[in-house]
């Protein structure tokens, strides 16, 4: 393990953030027995929803944009089959009622409605791994938040806003309305749905965009140490908020 750096802190995003949960309508659904939800949620520059099957080709485009993902995890795009995989489970998540899955988020326009919206990226506070950050043997829920925005995008604060909503927002309903999140127990080799106690994210240390986002909502870092399928060459800084 390495020293954990000295890092800055980011100034928290103080807009106005609205959320709607909704039941998804029967299109959306799986099947009959569906119990899809839908969130909608807005901030001064984004409206953010869930995934859904149209977005998944813009997933992918995002995530095959060699500029954009250059300061992203290894630096490489991802291959298309593998991104169609990924949004396609993002989709079945919501279609089942499990709302910690993937988020599109697209830059608010007032001449334009849903899809017509410029797309930004996507954001996702997901399935985690459990990390002990709490008491020793108290099993809580994990999230591991992520997101990846276009580059011509960035600097804007919209990923301060993203994370925000999704933090301050989206979180607190999920944890009201008492659904578990699927956490993830490496060493016994099982996964148990429990409530969320705590998010988790990592970042590139000298990713310092990233990091100002994820100190400003208060995450701290708890341990700086390799990965190999990092881009920086095995350095990786992981960062737990408790909520």
């Amino acid at each position: 393990m390495l020293p954990i750096p000295n890092f800055p802190i980011g100034k928290p995003y103080d807009g106005s953030i609205e959320i709607s949960i909704e039941q998804s309508s029967e299109s959306e659904a799986c099947d009959s027995r569906s119990t899809g939800i839908v969130v909608h949620m807005y901030t001064e520059d984004l409206y953010l929803r869930s995934l859904k099957a149209c977005d998944v080709d813009n997933y992918c485009a995002l995530m095959g944009d060699k500029e954009t993902v250059k300061t992203y995890a290894s630096g490489q795009p991802l291959p298309k089959g593998s991104a169609i995989q990924r949004g396609n489970r993002w989709v079945k998540r919501w279609q089942s009622g499990n709302p910690y899955s993937a988020l599109a988020v697209f830059k608010r326009s007032p001449e334009a409605t849903g899809q017509a919206q410029p797309f930004v990226g996507y954001i996702v506070a997901g399935a985690g791994e459990c990390m002990w950050y709490g008491e020793p043997g108290n099993y809580e829920g994990y999230s591991e938040m992520a997101g990846l925005g276009y580059k011509q995008y960035r600097n804007k604060g919209f990923g301060k806003q993203a994370a925000a909503a999704l933090i301050n927002k989206a979180i607190p309903e999920y944890q009201q309305k008492g659904y578990g999140v699927e956490t993830i127990f490496s060493e016994e080799r099982t996964r148990k749905v429990l409530p969320l106690g705590w998010v988790t994210a990592t970042a590139a240390p000298d990713n310092i965009a990233s990091v100002k986002v994820l100190t400003g909502l208060g995450f701290e870092c708890k341990k700086v140490e390799g990965n190999q399928y990092n881009r920086t060459g095995g350095v990786r800084a992981f960062f737990a908020l408790k909520v």
